[in-house]
């Protein structure tokens, strides 16, 4: 068994003029920032968990980023920069608001295996004409712990 655990999201362009308005769905379920919220993002930005358990040498320059901005502290935050993972996987979507006036745009999606890994992982969305940057960790479960509801 395994648990995701957020290290960053990475704006390196954004699909809007002015800012992208972003929610992290996880699982199907909005995870990131609170239901009902969204986060704005300009090329740049890049939302950092520094309670992660990755290398200062993975961190640094994620931390040191003009844009950096640190995971704000909120009701349900824990279960945004870890979360069990299923034997099937976890899917984790980045998603660009745009309801009531249009359809929201997927930036893009990722499905994270349970197989740990010592390393940080990255990946590129780059849906609806944006292109960001996942960084996350695999990290084994750790025991007595139980999966998330």
């Amino acid at each position: 068994m395994a648990r995701f655990e957020f290290v960053a999201l990475e704006c390196v362009e954004q699909q809007e003029f002015g800012a992208d308005e972003i929610i992290v769905e996880i699982g199907g379920a909005q995870a990131f920032p609170e239901v009902g919220q969204h986060m704005k993002f300009r090329s740049g930005t890049v939302l950092v968990n520094e309670a992660s358990t990755a290398s200062m040498d993975e961190l640094r320059p994620l931390l040191r980023a003009k844009g950096a901005v640190r995971v704000p502290d909120y009701d349900g935050v824990d279960a945004f920069v870890e979360r069990f993972i299923p034997a099937m996987g976890l899917v984790i979507r980045v998603v660009e608001l745009d309801f009531p006036v249009s359809r929201n745009d997927e930036i893009g999606k990722v499905l994270v295996s349970a197989v740990p890994s010592g390393r940080v992982i990255t990946k590129d969305l780059t849906g609806s004409g944006a292109h960001y940057k996942l960084h996350y960790r695999v990290v084994p479960d750790s025991e007595g712990s139980t999966p998330d509801a």
